[in-house]
């Protein structure tokens, strides 16, 4: 029974010990920061205000988030600024600070090096949706910007979901970043500063949730198309909500799938509820510029060969924008902007 019971203690050391070793390594390879979760404001959470990410798992980047909670860097915003809402793509924590299509704008656009042009809120995982059921709260925590971007990457979305969205969550102040923190119990900050200091805990965490999500149900293509019609009358109604909430320039800008064929030509993926053009078509009627970036990025594939997805540690076309599609959008957006 000793000898039992000093193996299993020899054991458990040894485990003990390989995820210090293992938690010790992820600080130089990917320390994601502490996160709060919302339920009145412009997203569904925020990161723990003036901690740090670095991410290295796709791409490698390091960034720093302001008092928000949102990825920054943390200055005031210059008079009729532009923010832009987007689910991770925009967040762009995958490439270097400063090579993200926000970062570049605001080298363009802003007026002094001491205020921001251009403010990323996005957030993981924040689809269209999502914006507009929080759509209320971004009008009201972002009143005094001049023009507002949607970034989205798919249009795959079922009527029931956009029409969901029509409910909208209402705005509650407390809930920004700079007074949420200050409400937090010490042991909920505590908690925050824990996970922080255990990656190796968010690594473990967030390959249980990607392994759910890809357990989920998911649409077939003969019900996508039978719930087309459907899908068009409810992007209507939401384009028609958000549209009536922000009279001010209002930009929403798609970047779809790509794919690199057998004979090395790129060919645009679209899988989505409705088509790009009808899309486009219901941003116009509802006063919405609409841009496509599509024909940019077969141009700039074809001119020097650039990708806009994929990482030299990932696969190439596949996952998050790159520099180069982060670059691409950049460019396509300052010919509104400027």
């Amino acid at each position: 029974m000793k000898r039992m019971i000093h193996q299993t203690m020899q054991w458990v050391s040894a485990v003990l010990v390989a995820l210090v070793i293992c938690n010790g390594l992820l600080f130089l390879y990917n320390r994601p920061a502490g996160w709060i979760n919302r339920t009145n404001s412009s997203t569904n959470s925020i990161w723990y205000p003036g901690s740090f990410i670095l991410h290295g798992t796709e791409g490698r980047g390091f960034h720093s988030v302001d008092q928000n909670g949102y990825i920054n860097i943390d200055l005031p915003c210059q008079a009729d600024y532009c923010v832009v809402i987007g689910a991770s793509y925009t967040q762009g924590k995958e490439v270097a600070s400063g090579k993200r299509f926000t970062d570049i704008l605001n080298d363009k656009l802003a007026v002094h090096s001491n205020a921001l042009a251009v403010y990323n809120c996005s957030q993981d995982g924040y689809y269209f949706p999502d914006i507009v059921k929080n759509f209320y709260a971004i009008t009201q925590e972002f009143s005094n910007a001049g023009t507002l971007v949607i970034e989205i990457g798919s249009m795959n979305f079922s009527s029931l979901q956009l029409l969901d969205s029509l409910t909208q969550n209402g705005f509650d102040e407390n809930q920004t970043g700079k007074n949420i923190v200050s409400q937090l119990s010490p042991l909920k900050k505590l908690s925050i500063k824990v996970k922080e200091l255990l990656p190796v805990y968010t690594i473990f965490r967030n390959q249980i949730i990607a392994y759910r999500n890809s357990s989920a149900p998911q649409m077939k293509a003969s019900e996508k198309s039978a719930d087309s019609d459907a899908s068009y009358a409810a992007f209507d109604k939401t384009l028609s909500l958000i549209r009536a909430e922000w009279d001010k320039e209002l930009i929403i800008i798609y970047h779809p799938s790509i794919e690199i064929g057998e004979d090395g030509s790129l060919h645009i993926i679209r899988e989505n509820a409705v088509d790009v053009e009808s899309f486009g078509r219901l941003c116009s009627k509802n006063n919405i510029i609409f841009i496509d970036v599509s024909d940019d990025f077969i141009k700039s594939y074809a001119q020097n060969y650039a990708v806009p997805y994929g990482y030299s540690n990932t696969r190439m076309g596949s996952g998050h924008l790159n520099a180069d599609g982060h670059k691409v959008i950049a460019d396509a957006l300052y010919e509104i902007l400027k």
